[in-house]
């Protein structure tokens, strides 16, 4: 619900609650998305073990749009894993 996302309900952004995610985490986000850089950048500030890329040419959907850019990073993620 958009209560969850907007007013953070579930009480993920309370100090310290992401730093305790030691597993790695990568997050992604589409160049043509204005608002990911913000929301990704809020995010991997507070995890421990994150990767960070921008797909060039993506919007919020990269997954769908540039599936092969997309499992390219995540290969590389699970790799070092």
């Amino acid at each position: 619900s958009m209560s969850m996302v907007v007013g953070d309900s579930a009480g993920l952004l309370s100090l310290g609650r992401f730093a305790k995610a030691s597993m790695p985490a990568h997050l992604m986000a589409g160049a043509r998305s204005p608002w990911a850089a913000d929301v990704n950048g809020a995010i991997a500030r507070r995890l421990p073990n994150v990767r960070s890329d921008t797909l060039a040419g993506a919007g919020h959907m990269g997954p769908i749009t540039h599936p092969t850019e997309v499992a390219a990073l995540w290969a590389q993620t699970l790799q070092k894993s």
